[in-house]
């Protein structure tokens, strides 16, 4: 957790209200500086819960650490939709991995709050950390912490 921005990813197997997200310090991050994107509208929105596999943007007052004190998910569902997608993983996922699926046709980016600016993912997916992928295609994804499939071509 860096000083201004971060896309985040919460991966725990429980939904919860953004006030209850664990940071290391105390209002490092306020409840709502947490941004979610609507698709339904094409905006962001503040966020007021987080729910798994949900990837959001939060402004950090500070350097610091987003604490998971729970389970993480050991395996999540999820559907990439034609355009640019937000993604989350519950296990580290190697990028090798997206390779057969041709629906997905751009390189993983994250934000990184260092340089403030986009940066290409192109080894590990991890959790905690927001993702951007575009798909050309409807593709539904089954993750779980040591393999991905295709569940199904469209949903």
């Amino acid at each position: 957790l860096h000083r201004g921005w971060n896309l985040l990813s919460y991966c725990e197997p429980y939904d919860i209200s953004t006030s209850e997200i664990q940071w290391d310090y105390e209002n490092r991050v306020l409840p709502n500086m947490i941004f979610k994107f609507d698709p339904a509208t094409m905006g962001y929105d503040i966020a007021d819960s987080v729910f798994a596999g949900d990837v959001f943007w939060a402004f950090s007052l500070d350097d610091g650490y987003y604490i998971m004190r729970r389970k993480f998910l050991e395996e999540m569902d999820i559907s990439i939709l034609p355009g640019w997608n937000f993604l989350g993983v519950p296990a580290d996922v190697p990028v090798p991995y997206f390779s057969p699926f041709d629906e997905i046709i751009s390189p993983f980016y994250y934000w990184s709050a260092d340089s403030q600016r986009w940066a290409e993912e192109d080894s590990l997916l991890v959790p905690l950390r927001g993702y951007v992928v575009a798909c050309s295609d409807t593709l539904l994804l089954h993750f779980s912490s040591d393999t991905i499939i295709a569940a199904e071509d469209s949903i």
